[in-house]
């Protein structure tokens, strides 16, 4: 299995252990990650709200270097991917747009056609790399039956039509994944499928930290050890702005956050520097570490 790798912008920016834990998974899996050359911003949802041509000029220009390749885009950021994944299939059913947007592209020698298709790596693993070929690397075991929250974020699930990740308001490929890492299990919670306010916090960061509190009171209300999330602004958020959160609400407890990769990283022998676990704001997630169970 062989794709090209778009990163965005936030993950080579703040997110250096989300991409490095995801390259030691994709290749420990047999998934061959290339880089995207010359790659740009996928155009943005917050664009494509100000200036639609603009936001599909800057996702086809992704597009048609990635069909240069002749690889499907596999990304890491749930706002890249919607953004992409809308672009592509606007594209695809318009040819006024497509012919728009190729006069345009030809200026850097590039032409969208259509022949791609982009996934999240959380597709590539559910979907392409599939539920037994993953557990099959998942070898190391947790103690003490840790339960843990999926956390996907709201680009990932809707619009359902356009995204196909299962149902936007039971998703369940994330948590079944979790339940195969042996010693942790996938765990409910009311903030399951909140927004974690990171599309507000640069305008109104009142509202953002609220939304943020709200997921990380009902995780623990859920005795959740962990969140585990899928998405770079969803990290943020739930990380880095738990910060703050914890200030303003002085709270007497934190909720470790970790990119999915790293928690699957964990069980398949891999250590902390190479997960990139140092790099998680809230320290205690370097804590799960202590929980694994020597492998024999």
């Amino acid at each position: 299995m062989k794709y090209t790798l778009f990163l965005g912008c936030t993950i080579p920016e703040k997110m250096n252990g989300y991409e490095a834990s995801t390259r030691v998974v994709a290749s420990e899996l047999g998934v061959e990650l290339i880089d995207l050359p010359d790659s740009g911003c996928c155009g943005s949802p917050i664009i494509r709200s100000i200036d639609e041509h603009y936001y599909t000029l800057l996702a086809a220009r992704v597009l048609a270097t990635a069909e240069n390749m002749g690889l499907d885009i596999c990304a890491l950021c749930n706002g890249c991917v919607g953004s992409l994944i809308h672009a592509n299939d606007a594209l695809k059913k318009d040819d006024t747009l497509k012919e728009y947007v190729n006069n345009v592209l030809s200026d850097f020698d590039l032409e969208y056609k259509g022949t791609i298709e982009v996934k999240h790596f959380l597709k590539v693993l559910y979907e392409d790399v599939g539920l037994a070929r993953i557990k099959e690397h998942l070898k190391i075991p947790f103690k003490d039956d840790l339960k843990v929250g999926a956390y996907y974020g709201c680009h990932m699930l809707r619009p359902y039509e356009i995204m196909h990740h299962g149902d936007p308001e039971r998703p369940v490929q994330m948590d079944e994944i979790i339940n195969m890492i042996p010693g942790i299990s996938a765990g409910d919670y009311q903030g399951k499928i909140s927004c974690c306010g990171a599309p507000v916090l640069s305008v109104n960061p009142d509202v953002a930290w609220r939304l943020t509190h709200r997921i990380i009171s009902t995780a623990h209300a859920a005795d959740l050890r962990a969140l585990i999330t899928i998405c770079p602004f969803c990290s943020l958020s739930l990380d880095l702005n738990q910060i703050k959160v914890k200030e303003l609400w002085n709270l007497d407890y934190e909720i470790p956050v970790l990119h999915l990769p790293q928690l699957m990283g964990l069980s398949m022998g891999f250590g902390v520097r190479e997960l990139g676990l140092f790099e998680n704001r809230v320290k205690s997630a370097m804590k799960f570490t202590q929980f694994l169970l020597k492998s024999e």
